[in-house]
């Protein structure tokens, strides 16, 4: 399998003008070229389905987990773990 946490996204996803639950910190900047932009979609789609999902908690400890994981190479900017969006 190949690495996908640095890689360059090439399909990326939209990033929406308005939604109707809580989107992402406008104040922070998310790289739509890297895997954050599609984990806050995925995010987004699993917390419309179900909002008491655990996605983002358990995303929130595996990243803690794996410190040697440069996560600005994933596209997250700093202060992301604060965000009410991944809370």
């Amino acid at each position: 399998h190949s690495r996908i946490w640095n890689r360059t996204i090439t399909v990326k996803p939209t990033i929406p003008n308005f939604t109707k639950q809580i989107w992402l910190d406008k104040k922070l900047v998310y790289n739509p070229e890297k895997i954050s932009s599609v984990l806050a979609t995925i995010n987004y789609l699993i917390k419309t389905i179900n909002p008491n999902s655990s996605f983002s908690v358990k995303l929130k400890k595996l990243i803690s987990e794996s410190p040697e994981v440069n996560i600005k190479a994933m596209g997250f900017p700093e202060g992301w773990g604060n965000d009410p969006f991944w809370n």
